[in-house]
């Protein structure tokens, strides 16, 4: 497993990431979803190779507040240290 930042946003893999764990608010307005990650402070992503594996995404002002805004792992992945 290699963690690495997300820069190029793939819509497709992301909304079969947010579909797999029901996520739907998310899948339903896919152009919504796309500005989320433009305006986030970081986006991290777990890759085997080059398969996604699960994503962490950080917002906040910038200077003194950062929130953990999505964690995310594709169920087949979860609960095995992603």
């Amino acid at each position: 497993m290699v963690i690495r930042e997300y820069t190029t946003y793939n819509e497709t893999e992301i909304l079969k990431l947010y579909a797999s764990v029901g996520w739907t608010a998310y899948t339903d307005h896919p152009e919504v979803l796309r500005k989320g990650f433009e305006n986030s402070m970081l986006t991290l992503a777990a890759y085997d190779g080059e398969e996604l594996m699960g994503i962490i995404r950080a917002v906040g002002d910038g200077y003194t507040i950062v929130f953990v805004q999505d964690i995310l792992v594709f169920p087949e992945h979860q609960r095995k240290g992603v």
